[in-house]
């Protein structure tokens, strides 16, 4: 077989499809052609880094048949891209059975339109390796998921020459699902590869932890998210950095904000805005919908409110707005209509806010706790913006 073209010494197939992070790819690819891959890695770092992503791509490589993998052509690398791999075992949240589990099979045990969303979601996914799956009351990884895979993980390999597992997020599992894990931690089967993925290290037990290889992912860098973004998008220059400074390093985010889904940012003004309006029926319709949102869903709206004090308190100093430069006469009218003595206490309790929501406190509770803090804080001189 013809050997493949390189790029910085790194097979130009070999993660060809994840944005930067060059050289943990060169990492990873070193200790696979070594033979010296642990077999359980931790990919850890912040929402929209490209970890679950990154795991996808170890993973089609570990499945390739080629000689030179992955070659994206042969049975395994078609069948591992759409998620039909027999040696391939996909872990992530999903909705408790409304009825009886038979054989495993999931998606038969939800409801109709339970149903209807997952497969609309791995679809997405097949299309996008950097796409947020969401199903409708889909909030823990199922211990019955992972005695299934400890299960499997045993079998020879049917297809491929090994057999690999991606748990994501792997924070979703609760303590008896990472304690039945360990178990297979402990004792690893022959040509077997695990990839945990998680934007909350803290969640996992530290015995979880480990017995894993730690690898971090950070966020994306401006320019080369930019870049991405002008590539694939046909933005400008100014546009592309932009977004990229908006999305915080994400390319989950950023894309979003391409295709105008600023649903997030919108959240975290309309909050404030009832805040300053003084209406209980808005504040308490907000925190009444934070409560059925995901978990990162939250914690971005809440990470918007903090960086939209942020930029108010760049503009006090007379500085331009880092993250929102794109509706600077707003966040001007919001700062002209409020007096505050300081500023920074607002954005230390919205990060607190911001804390608690990975230690499963009642996201509906912690809305409500920090519009009271923030009335406090706050004097509204005129009507809401």
């Amino acid at each position: 077989m013809a050997e493949k073209k390189r790029i910085n010494g790194i097979n130009n197939e070999f993660m060809n499809r994840l944005t930067g992070h060059e050289e943990i790819k060169r990492r990873l690819l070193r200790l696979a052609q070594s033979g010296r891959l642990p077999h359980a890695v931790l990919f850890h770092g912040p929402a929209g880094s490209g970890k679950e992503a990154a795991g996808l791509e170890l993973g089609k490589y570990l499945m390739c048949q080629a000689d030179n993998p992955p070659c994206g052509l042969c049975k395994s690398c078609l069948s591992f891209s759409r998620f039909e791999h027999p040696d391939f075992h996909f872990l992530f949240p999903i909705p408790a059975p409304e009825k009886e589990v038979k054989d495993y099979n999931w998606e038969a045990a939800m409801s109709a339109d339970q149903a209807d969303r997952y497969r609309e979601q791995l679809d997405e996914k097949r299309k996008n390796i950097y796409h947020h799956m969401q199903v409708p009351k889909a909030q823990n990884i199922l211990i019955a998921q992972v005695r299934q895979l400890i299960r499997n993980s045993f079998l020879t390999p049917y297809l491929s020459a090994n057999r690999f597992a991606l748990i994501s997020p792997a924070d979703r599992m609760n303590k008896e699902s990472q304690n039945s894990l360990l178990k297979l931690l402990e004792e690893p089967p022959e040509r077997f590869y695990l990839c945990l993925v998680t934007s909350n290290l803290e969640a996992l037990l530290p015995t979880i932890i480990s017995r894993t290889q730690m690898f971090y992912f950070p966020p994306l860098k401006i320019e080369e998210l930019a870049g991405e973004l002008q590539a694939k998008y046909n933005l400008s220059e100014s546009k592309a950095v932009t977004i990229a400074v908006r999305s915080g390093g994400s390319l989950t985010k950023a894309v979003e904000l391409v295709k105008g889904d600023d649903a997030v940012r919108q959240s975290a003004m309309d909050f404030l805005t009832e805040i300053l309006k003084k209406n209980p029926i808005g504040i308490y319709q907000f925190a009444f919908d934070m409560r059925y949102k995901e978990k990162e869903t939250a914690k971005e709206i809440l990470k918007n409110i903090d960086v939209w004090l942020g930029d108010i308190a760049r503009m006090d100093a007379g500085l331009p707005p880092k993250i929102n430069p794109d509706i600077v006469d707003r966040l001007d009218k919001f700062r002209n209509n409020i007096q505050y003595e300081n500023l920074e206490d607002a954005r230390r309790l919205t990060q607190e806010a911001i804390d608690l929501v990975d230690k499963n406190v009642y996201l509906d509770m912690i809305c409500t706790n920090l519009a009271n803090d923030l009335d406090k804080i706050f004097v509204w001189k005129r009507k809401a913006v």
